[in-house]
């Protein structure tokens, strides 16, 4: 009996070309939650994920304190610059001046 070419990829895995015999794991920077994966999803932005195979959401971890990104599919989160910070917030998509007050916080958040 012939084997059919097509394979259902599990979770962590995708395959978006057709008549492939393999999965790939998913990409670092994004997840692949279902079977028959064709497109992995990305991690959205103030998130990352280095790890390469993984199906939750859950495996785009919040960019820690005093680190951020800006956009989707992160491997890694950019350390703030000189003079910028997060406060004490996770998961942020912009440092933010230390001289100015961090949004939807009061003033005395501000860093002297």
């Amino acid at each position: 009996m012939k084997q059919p070419f097509c394979r259902e990829c599990p979770k962590g895995q995708y395959q978006d070309q057709t008549k492939q015999r393999a999965c790939k794991p998913c990409p670092a920077g994004a997840y692949c939650p279902n079977t028959k994966t064709i497109t992995p999803v990305k991690c959205p932005a103030g998130t990352f994920n280095k790890n390469l195979g993984t199906s939750t959401a859950t495996s785009c971890a919040k960019c820690p304190i005093n680190s951020a990104n800006n956009l989707v599919g992160q491997q890694t989160c950019k350390q703030c610059s000189t003079g910028t910070w997060t406060g004490r917030l996770t998961g942020q998509t912009k440092c933010w001046s230390t001289s100015q007050a961090l949004p939807n916080q009061p003033a005395a958040t501000r860093r002297r």
